[in-house]
């Protein structure tokens, strides 16, 4: 298999592994370029991403990845909510894959849900993120965007595979520079050691969007929107939505507090 450069697009029909013949290209960012593939030897859709060259190449990143493969496959298949990575592998002398179950949904962030569908997620969620947690991961990067809705309306939580980059030193800013900021902990923008806790705030933050329709800091820019997080108290949810149940309000509350050890 030849090197391919991160912005170069993967030629359709290459074969993966004797395996994953890529069909075409999902998407592509900082963490790589992810494509539709069919799994030869089960007739099944898949995705892929490979890692870009630069992530490859850092010094402990690609290692991070391969690592923590095995306990990463087996999490994932943990909870109907965490999207299942079935194999980790390696190209180009070292570059990392990871294959995928193909999920097929909408993106929350793409979708206006009433507050009962956002219970439903947000209860499927907190199931998904607890069971990460126990199994010993940090997800880091929760956000409306990396959540799919399926057609019937449970959700499957996406970037599983990335997990393992956590714990690379050379990742971390570039986890807190592609994240939207409205979901980033204090801790991950002032680039303090991180912890579950910032799963905790993350999940605190879309179910404060679910319930009252935005996300509790917004502002015409990022950094702007960095300093609310850093400075600010979010409007309370009563003053958007007074139907919430106030043990709901105190919930999401404890969950955005700006000490990770205040939350829950």
């Amino acid at each position: 298999m030849s090197p391919i450069a991160r912005g170069e697009q993967f030629p359709i029909g290459l074969l993966v592994r004797s395996r994953y013949r890529i069909v075409s290209e999902l998407g592509a960012g900082a963490f790589g370029t992810v494509c539709l593939a069919n799994d030869e030897s089960t007739g099944r859709r898949v995705a892929i991403r490979f890692l870009p060259r630069e992530l490859a190449e850092a010094p402990d990143a690609a290692q991070a990845v391969l690592r923590m493969a095995r306990s990463i496959v087996a999490a994932s298949s943990a909870h109907p909510g965490l999207t299942r990575v079935l194999e980790f592998g390696e190209v180009d002398n070292g570059r990392p894959f990871a294959v995928m179950e193909l999920v097929e949904g909408r993106r929350l962030s793409e979708m206006p849900l009433d507050v009962a569908a956002g219970m439903r997620v947000a209860l499927d969620l907190g199931g998904a993120v607890e069971t990460l947690h126990n199994m010993g991961f940090i997800h880091s990067a929760l956000c409306p965007h990396n959540i799919v809705v399926l057609e019937d309306g449970r959700i499957k939580l996406l970037d599983l595979e990335l997990v393992g980059l956590r714990d690379a030193r050379e990742i971390r800013g570039v986890i807190a520079a592609e994240r939207p900021a409205e979901y980033l902990s204090p801790e991950q923008i002032s680039k303090a050691p991180v912890s579950e806790k910032a799963d905790i705030y993350a999940f605190g933050a879309i179910l404060y969007e679910l319930l009252c329709g935005v996300p509790p800091f917004e502002a015409a820019t990022r950094e702007a929107v960095l300093a609310k997080q850093l400075k600010e108290a979010p409007v309370p949810i009563h003053r958007r939505r007074n139907n919430v149940p106030g043990s709901v309000e105190r919930a999401v509350t404890l969950a955005l507090h700006k000490q990770p050890e205040s939350r829950p």
